[in-house]
C-alpha cells in the first residue's frame, strides 16, 4: 500500500527529498498506529481493571453484609441460649422437686399404714378392756 500524497510528493520534489518525506512520514504514521494501538490496550486494560475493582468492591460489600447477617444469628442464638438454660434450670428444678414429692410421698404413705396398724391395735385393745369391763362388772353383778 502507497501513501499517495507522500509519491505526490515524491514526483513534484524531484527525488531523493521526497523519498526521505515519504520514509519519515510513514515512520511517523506507524509510530502514531503503534501509540494509538497501546492507548486502546491500555484503555482495554484500564477498563478490565475498573470491572475487576467493581467486582472486588461488589465482593467486599457482600462478606460485610454477610458478616451482619452471622452478627445477628449469633445474638439470636446467644439471647435463645440464655432461655434454654433458664429452661433446662427450671427442668432441672422441676425434677429434683418430683423426686423429693415422690420419697416424701413414700414416707407418708409407710406412716399411712403404721398409723393403721397403730389404730387396729388401740381398736383391738379398746375392745378387748371394754370387754373385761363389761365381763368384770357383768361378774360383779352390775347388770344383773
Amino acid at each position: 500500500v502507497q501513501d499517495n500524497t507522500a509519491y505526490g510528493a515524491y514526483n513534484a520534489g524531484g527525488g531523493g527529498q521526497a523519498d526521505f518525506n515519504y520514509a519519515g512520514g510513514q515512520q511517523a504514521q506507524q509510530q502514531d498506529q503503534i501509540e494509538q494501538i497501546g492507548l486502546v490496550g491500555m484503555a482495554a486494560d484500564i477498563d478490565h481493571l475498573e470491572e475487576q475493582n467493581k467486582a472486588v468492591v461488589k465482593i467486599a460489600d457482600d462478606v460485610k453484609e454477610l458478616n451482619e447477617a452471622f452478627t445477628d444469628l449469633n445474638t439470636l442464638v446467644n439471647e435463645q441460649q440464655e432461655d434454654i438454660d433458664h429452661v433446662e434450670q427450671n427442668v432441672v428444678q422441676a425434677k429434683e422437686s418430683v423426686q423429693s414429692g415422690t420419697k416424701h410421698l413414700e414416707t407418708a404413705e409407710k406412716h399411712q399404714i403404721s398409723a393403721r396398724k397403730k389404730q387396729c391395735c388401740i381398736l383391738i385393745g379398746c375392745i378387748i378392756i371394754l370387754a373385761l369391763i363389761f365381763g368384770l362388772m357383768g361378774g360383779f353383778g352390775v347388770f344383773s
